[in-house]
């Protein structure tokens, strides 16, 4: 028996993947009765620990939704901007991308009622708004929001999507000003200052004491010169970020064992890589008082059939990564590999860095190979 455009074959992989993320996700609710169970006096104990289960039930369902996108890479895009070069039937775009955006909602009710029962910290259920926004900036998402979501969440979650779909998102406004404003309808949906206080905070240190526009910095391409300065400035940004973490990083030894965790002495080894470029060339952004600002580290390779280039790492100061320098680092690098007569730019990305998947899109890069690995 088929469904209109696909068989049942063909749906099987996806309902696989949708009863995996289904399972992990009733394991959270699973994890919040058990602490309203427990949460009686004298139970302190226990109800600290049923938070900590919470959190990280929460950060399973998270990472099981981010490996779902990553395997439907192409549906994915597809759903962010409308592309289809292969011209795959939409229907099973739909469908995928539908199974995405349904266990995305249900993960965000899940936290917002984790919020609303003391279980989730106001800053930390702000920190998941910028996933809502994320989840916004998709066409696919936005187009079928009223008409096919909405009616399956609760007021809470009704009032933040409907919220964002207020936005301007067909231009206008600069993305720093969307978020703030996104934040501040979604503190007023769900009568939480901490949550508009997060982002303008972030906003504010951003406007008051750093430059705004790429013309800001001064660019100069370094061979070793800065490895130590350089090292400081990347190793604390860098290493705060485990979603930061690819294949790369686990092949040159920067994590522990496991890979999931960066090595103690992080600054150390970048400032011996820094100062041992070898081919790879470090891109410095400083600011107007002669400080980094953003470093980026193009690997040229020369030698083989196909010219390319690997951007091996990038990281912008926090407080910069609205003002534009990301996308001007990467305008260099994809310049000095045409210099270099170089046919393409490759980069990689840990599984569960959303933020910069998004950023990279819009750059023009593609995601076109998933990365397997095997502990042994």
């Amino acid at each position: 028996m088929a469904v209109e455009g696909m068989t049942l074959g063909e749906m099987m992989p996806l309902m696989e993947s949708n009863a995996s993320a289904l399972g992990l996700i009733l394991s959270v609710v699973s994890g919040v009765l058990a602490f309203f169970l427990l949460s009686w006096p004298g139970k302190k104990r226990e109800e600290r620990l049923e938070k900590s289960n919470a959190y990280v039930q929460l950060e399973l369902a998270s990472l099981e939704i981010f490996r779902f996108k990553a395997e439907h890479w192409y549906e994915m895009r597809w759903a962010f901007g409308g592309e289809n070069p292969e011209t795959w039937d939409v229907y099973r775009l739909e469908e995928v991308a539908d199974q995405y955006f349904y266990q995305c909602l249900n993960l965000f009710e899940i936290a917002s009622r984790l919020r609303k029962v003391k279980v989730i910290e106001p800053q930390v259920y702000a920190s998941w708004v910028a996933w809502f926004y994320e989840t916004l900036e998709f066409r696919h998402f936005r187009s079928r929001w009223a008409s096919t979501y909405k009616d399956n969440y609760t007021p809470e979650v009704q009032a933040i999507f409907d919220a964002g779909m207020t936005l301007n998102w067909e231009g206008g406004l600069d993305e720093d000003s969307m978020r703030k404003d996104f934040y501040a309808k979604v503190a007023l949906a769900v009568e939480c200052d901490e949550i508009e206080k997060w982002r303008v905070a972030i906003g504010d240190q951003a406007d008051q004491s750093e430059p705004t526009s790429p013309n800001d910095f001064s660019f100069a391409w370094d061979r070793g010169e800065s490895a130590d300065e350089a090292a400081r400035f990347a190793a604390p940004i860098i290493g705060a970020q485990p979603s930061y973490i690819s294949h790369g990083e686990i092949q040159c030894g920067l994590t522990s064992a496991g890979g999931s965790a960066w090595i103690d002495n992080l600054e150390e080894r970048y400032a011996h890589d820094f100062a041992s470029p070898g081919a790879r060339e470090m891109l410095i952004a400083r600011n107007s008082s002669g400080e980094i600002a953003g470093i980026a580290i193009l690997h040229p390779e020369l030698e083989g059939t196909t010219r390319y280039g690997t951007l091996e790492d990038m990281t912008v100061a926090p407080k910069l990564r609205s003002a534009g320098l990301g996308n001007a680092l990467i305008e260099r690098v994809v310049a000095r590999a045409r210099e270099l007569d170089c046919e393409w730019v490759f980069l990689e990305s840990g599984l569960g860095n959303e933020r910069a998947h998004h950023f990279f899109e819009r750059a023009g890069f593609n995601m076109i190979s998933h990365t397997f690995a095997k502990r042994l």
